[in-house]
């Protein structure tokens, strides 16, 4: 078998042989075939790759380990590896697929992985929360039926619940009582001399400190009077 140095016109030199294409991994220069760089798994120029490697993907003719922001990484038909581009009128950032967003171009809000405008947040079950400057439409805490800023900042509470200084709580705490309106549950203060009470601020259970509960008001302890016979 003869061993080849240089070839004929339209044929490439590959490992001491003369070939009509040069195979995978490989370009055609000059009457020769020269290797790819890198993480190219074909190429058509040393600086220019068609397909990549399996640890990288293709992106404007280079492979880069991973794809760039406003891009997703996609197998195609072919197993070929690339990157595609995000849906640029919403996706700032996305992943599996141009439309599944993981943030959104400004004014729009991200809302389960869609990009939406901000006045079609579902009212009162989520809040706008805003982190590194991107805005998402995110859902309040279990116990929130509506909520503002945060999600365990509650506006009113899930039924059941009863809605007590922006939480949502299963008992008023001391110092409060329970009043049911129109179904919804709160917990407004006692008066300022009850440590408990009910049905109304001023029917006292029990006292604070230095007070002595009477029927059922608090009052200043008066001292037992003696008597001399």
């Amino acid at each position: 078998m003869s061993t080849c140095t240089s070839c004929n016109a339209k044929l490439y030199l590959h490992n001491s042989t003369c070939v009509s294409i040069c195979p995978d991994g490989y370009y055609a220069s000059n009457n020769q075939c020269v290797a790819c760089v890198g993480q190219c798994a074909t190429c058509s120029s040393a600086t220019l790759c068609l397909s990549c490697k399996s640890a990288s993907w293709l992106y404007n003719t280079t492979c880069p380990s991973q794809c760039p922001s406003g891009y997703f990484s996609a197998i195609g038909a072919f197993n070929e590896r690339k990157c595609l581009q995000c849906d640029t009128t919403k996706c700032l950032t996305c992943v599996t697929n141009a439309t599944t967003c993981l943030s959104c171009n400004s004014p729009l809000v991200l809302s389960n992985s869609a990009c939406i405008d901000i006045s079609l947040c579902p009212t009162g079950s989520h809040f706008i929360n805003t982190v590194n400057g991107i805005q998402s439409c995110d859902p309040c805490s279990g116990s929130c039926l509506t909520c503002q800023t945060s999600a365990d900042n509650c506006l009113t509470c899930i039924p059941g619940k009863i809605f007590h200084k922006g939480e949502c709580i299963d008992t008023c705490p001391d110092g409060t009582y329970l009043i049911s309106n129109n179904s919804v549950l709160s917990c407004p203060d006692c008066n300022s001399t009850c440590k408990t009470c009910k049905i109304t601020k001023d029917i006292c259970l029990s006292c604070n400190s230095g007070l002595t509960l009477v029927i059922t008001r608090c009052s200043v302890e008066v001292p037992a009077v003696s008597v001399i016979s």
